[in-house]
């Protein structure tokens, strides 16, 4: 089931548009999202990281595609510990790492 998943995300990722719309990395999101709360700018990351952390969830969650349901925190926490883990994979659409991140955190069983 995870191997589909993956498959129709990454398939749909590919074939859903063919402009580039504007998207954050891995290694910029990860940089928001460990940012504190010190400046306006710091303030705007963690607003945008707790934003895309709880939309890639919520889309998963329509979807039935996670079982539990963790705070927007507990996502970005699992966010930047994947992320780190995965520090080759920074080129990625950050919501595409998100998307991995909660799946492999919270898998449905």
């Amino acid at each position: 089931m995870k191997k589909l998943i993956y498959a129709l995300l990454i398939t749909g990722t590919v074939l859903g548009s063919t402009e580039k719309a504007y998207s954050v990395d891995v290694r910029k999101l990860l940089s928001w999202c460990g940012s504190g709360y010190d400046s306006v700018k710091h303030a705007y990351n963690h607003g945008y990281c707790a934003g895309m952390m709880r939309g890639v969830f919520d889309t998963l969650a329509v979807t039935a595609q996670v079982c539990e349901i963790p705070t927007t925190g507990a996502v970005r926490q699992a966010f930047i510990n994947w992320a780190k883990a995965n520090s080759s994979e920074g080129k990625l659409d950050g919501a595409f790492g998100v998307l991995v991140a909660i799946v492999e955190t919270w898998p449905c069983e």
